[in-house]
């Protein structure tokens, strides 16, 4: 169990340290191929490209880091997961563009954690 909450917390922060470089297509490769990801106010996103895509937009909308706080995260069987988490996002000048919240469910696919299905919603009305 500490071994899968370690890697889950790694995944995090090369989440987090891709975004703050700009590197979406690595940030990516940290979900399944067949991902899908629900942002609010936008379709479903399929696939790693639909994370590109989603992810690039907040970039060219000024955000520049994702900090993530793990509130809640439980092991269900051998390859399935789901984590309960807040999120902030900062522009180059550290002032908060959006605050909120989001449900990952983890899928391990050839040994590996990845993010399988990433739900987010703002906290702003």
């Amino acid at each position: 169990m500490a071994d899968f909450k370690a890697q889950i917390e790694s995944n995090n922060k090369a989440v987090m340290d891709c975004f703050k470089a700009n590197d979406m297509q690595g940030l990516s490769q940290l979900y399944a191929e067949d991902c899908k990801l629900l942002p609010p106010g936008m379709e479903t996103l399929h696939g790693r490209q639909g994370v590109v895509k989603a992810l690039s937009a907040l970039w060219e909308e000024g955000a520049r880091s994702l900090e993530m706080v793990t509130e809640e995260l439980e092991q269900l069987g051998e390859d399935a997961a789901y984590e309960r988490s807040a999120y902030t996002v900062r522009k180059a000048d550290g002032s908060v563009m959006d605050v909120g919240k989001f449900v990952v469910i983890w899928k391990k696919i050839g040994g590996s954690w990845q993010l399988y299905i990433d739900v987010n919603n703002s906290n702003k009305a």
